[in-house]
C-alpha cells in the first residue's frame, strides 16, 4: 500500500469518526433543548391576577422560559411579587416534570475550561435515574438569580426523590 493510499485512507477515517461525532453532539442538543422547552402537561403557570403584571408579556410554561425570566428579573425590572410567582413556578414545573417521570438536576458547567459536548445525559440517585442537565456559563459564571434557581430546583428534586423512597 502507498503512502497516499494509507494518508486518503487515514482522511476518510477522520472524516466519519467527526461527521459521527457532529451527528451525536447534534442530537444531544436536540435532546437537551426538548427537555428544557417542554411543557408538562400537569403545569399550569401560577398567573399573576394583575393583567399589567410583567410575566403576563412573557411566556412561562417551561424550565427553560421560567430560568431566562428568573435569571434576568432585574433586566426585566420584575416587582418582588413578580418574582415570587416565578418561585412558585419554579415548584410547580419540577413537581410537573416529576409527576411525567422526568426527575432531573441541574449542573453548572464552563467557565475557563470551556462546556462539556454533553449537555444531558442519565444518572442513577437511589433508585431512580435521573437527568442531569449540564447548564453552561461563561468564565463569569452564573449570577446571583441564575445560582438561586439551580439551587432551588435541585433541593425540590432531591425532596421528590426522598419522598418517593
Amino acid at each position: 500500500m502507498s503512502l497516499k493510499a494509507v494518508a486518503i485512507f487515514l482522511t476518510a477515517i477522520s472524516f466519519t469518526c467527526t461527521a459521527q461525532q457532529v451527528l451525536k453532539d447534534s442530537l444531544n442538543w436536540e435532546k437537551y433543548t426538548a427537555f428544557i422547552d417542554h411543557v408538562p402537561k400537569f403545569y399550569k403557570p401560577s398567573g399573576s391576577s394583575d393583567a399589567e403584571s410583567m410575566l403576563s408579556k412573557y411566556e412561562h410554561n417551561s424550565l427553560a422560559s421560567i430560568m431566562l425570566l428568573y435569571g434576568y428579573q432585574e433586566q426585566l425590572r420584575l416587582t418582588d411579587e413578580n418574582v415570587k410567582e416565578l418561585e412558585r413556578d419554579i415548584d410547580q414545573v419540577v413537581v410537573a416534570l416529576f409527576m411525567e417521570g422526568k426527575p432531573f438536576k441541574i449542573d453548572k458547567v464552563g467557565g475557563y475550561g470551556g462546556c462539556p459536548y454533553e449537555r444531558i445525559y442519565t444518572q442513577c440517585q437511589g433508585e431512580t435515574e435521573i437527568s442531569i442537565l449540564n447548564f453552561c456559563f461563561t468564565c463569569l459564571g452564573a449570577n446571583k438569580h441564575e445560582e438561586k434557581f439551580i439551587e432551588t430546583v435541585n433541593y425540590r428534586i432531591d425532596r421528590l426523590l426522598q419522598t418517593k423512597i
